[in-house]
């Protein structure tokens, strides 16, 4: 399975978030490859969503929860809050963005419809890492 990351950041932010982003992706990603958990995903797309208040205020920026099982896709964009992020050393962002992942898995569990994918495994995978990265 393919794993990519990325963000939808408030300029105020994006060079903040961006190492603890790429780091993240690249352990994900490295270790999705190696794996199979079951033929209805080929491809997941988390991209978190970083912003003040006032931008969704505006409508901007919607959380979206969404698989194609004749593509094979999960597109995950969540929230993280704006001010922990602002108010957070590395540790902290580190936190926030596996919790906005371990979120996604979670929704895509429960919200969509997914016949064939072991999310236990999953889960238990992305758990595993982030202990042995410490980002827990």
């Amino acid at each position: 399975m393919r794993f990519f990351i990325t963000s939808e950041n408030h300029t105020t932010i994006a060079d903040k978030v961006r190492s603890v982003r790429n780091s993240i992706g690249q352990k994900i990603s490295k270790m999705a490859e190696m794996k199979d958990y079951g033929q209805s995903v080929s491809y997941w797309g988390h991209i978190s969503i970083v912003n003040p208040s006032s931008v969704y205020d505006k409508g901007f920026y919607p959380e979206v929860k969404k698989y194609s099982g004749s593509k094979k896709e999960v597109e995950l964009r969540l929230k993280i809050d704006y001010d922990d992020v602002v108010n957070g050393d590395e540790k902290k962002l580190y936190t926030l963005f596996t919790d906005s992942i371990l979120r996604g898995v979670h929704i895509a569990e429960s919200e969509l419809k997914i016949d064939d994918f072991d999310f236990k495994r999953f889960r238990a995978d992305l758990n595993e890492l982030f202990s042995k990265e410490g980002w827990l």
